[in-house]
């Protein structure tokens, strides 16, 4: 039982880290396109 509740935790880590990932991935992406607005957005998300 404990190790699924490892396994489930450790699952969530890497849920959470690579939804990280793709919000900076879209934050560069407006960055290049220049959208101010959406870096705004996206700052507030990752708080």
């Amino acid at each position: 039982m404990k190790n699924l509740l490892q396994t489930i935790e450790a699952q969530d880590i890497v849920e959470k880290e690579s939804e990280k990932k793709r919000k900076i991935k879209l934050i560069e992406k407006a960055i290049l396109e220049g959208d101010t607005k959406l870096i705004q957005t996206f700052k507030k998300m990752i708080r």
